[in-house]
């Protein structure tokens, strides 16, 4: 990997080349609803490894299980593990489900017999995850699927005696990068508890907006644009720093202690771990694009021309800050990347 300083970037005429994808940027994004353009963002994500679709025919060695960031791979370990004490059919519920893509690379670990509970708003991503589930070719169910944005879902169904699934049933519950979304993060942390069966998992895992790139992005625009959405953010970052024990003190059992303090509950246990992980793009047009991933991306009213100047601003202003880097081996040979950490969180209800 070939970190990339202000002199270099400079030097490479790379202000230069930042600046007239900025235009090209402005053209794609015009014009288009929110969700839209979240699904033109996440597909550079998605990049497939061409390698990848020959592995059964050619000695690739490992390759990625998309080129455009490494936060799946990541992770997979871990999801997997989730399921692999699990012989018996379990019912798992999805939050802010996507399309279906991050969980299929578990499937195969889900015992048959399985039910699924989505939440998406996208209409599009969640047909997608409910034909993946179909095409398995396995006993494998959704029982059902919600459009409500999370906060609608859990108002929902904490009113509702009659919602499934009921308090108490859910084995496995995912809320993969979608705490962005959250208006109460305390509150839907409890709801998730809620709705669990004694030993089972909640598997929550967000960026680091405190060094990741997209956290970054969305402060640098909302200082200047909006000082009131600024503090809101901070405020957030600063809750999920509170919550799961996130400020490095190391102790052991602190990301537990913490969260029992927090929710006022002490029948859970938490296992937190960070990923230095990355975001990459074929040029510098997609990691200006990559900086709408997850708050920029979200905010509505304002001008896209204004947000990709802040992305581009932060990028040429001090490269070194978003760890951009050329990488230099590897499947992603040439690729450019920058810094996104991640949190994988895994939180056990206990019997009482």
């Amino acid at each position: 990997m070939l970190k990339i300083s202000k002199d270099v970037f400079e030097s490479a005429g790379l202000t230069d080349q930042l600046e007239r994808y900025c235009h090209l940027l402005e053209l794609e994004f015009r014009d288009l609803e929110q969700h839209e353009l979240y699904q033109l963002v996440f597909s550079r994500l998605l990049k497939p490894d061409p390698f990848r679709t020959l592995a059964d025919a050619v000695a690739c060695g490992d390759r990625p299980t998309m080129l455009g960031a490494d936060e799946r791979d990541a992770l997979l370990p871990a999801l997997k593990n989730l399921f692999v004490r699990r012989d018996a059919p379990v019912t798992i519920m999805d939050l802010g489900a996507g399309d279906g893509q991050t969980v299929a690379l578990a499937l195969d670990h889900v015992p048959d017999g399985s039910r699924f509970y989505l939440e998406e708003p996208n209409v599009s991503y969640a047909g997608h995850y409910e034909k993946l589930i179909e095409s398995v070719g396995r006993d494998l169910v959704v029982a059902e699927v919600s459009h409500e944005t999370i906060d609608e879902y859990c108002h929902r169904l904490n009113r509702d005696e009659t919602a499934h699934p009921a308090p108490g049933t859910v084995d496995v519950l995912l809320a993969i990068h979608m705490v962005y979304f959250v208006s109460d993060l305390a509150a839907t942390v409890n709801f998730m508890l809620d709705r669990l069966r004694p030993g089972g998992q909640a598997f929550i895992v967000f960026a680091d907006a405190r060094r990741g790139f997209t956290g970054k992005c969305f402060a640098n625009f909302a200082k200047t644009a909006d000082a009131q959405r600024y503090r809101a953010h901070q405020a957030a970052q600063q809750e999920l720093a509170h919550l799961f024990a996130l400020n490095g003190d190391g102790a052991r059992g602190a990301a537990t202690e913490k969260l029992r303090q927090r929710l006022g509950r002490s029948d859970v246990e938490v296992v937190v771990n960070t990923d230095p992980t990355r975001l990459f793009g074929n040029d510098l047009g997609d990691l200006l694009a990559l900086g709408f991933l997850t708050g920029l991306g979200g905010l509505a009213g304002d001008s896209i021309r204004d947000k990709i100047a802040s992305v581009k601003d932060l990028i040429s202003r001090d490269p070194a800050a978003v760890e951009l880097a050329l990488e230099t081996s590897g499947p992603r040979e040439g690729m450019w990347s920058v810094l996104e950490p991640q949190y994988v969180i895994v939180i056990t209800r206990l019997s009482q």
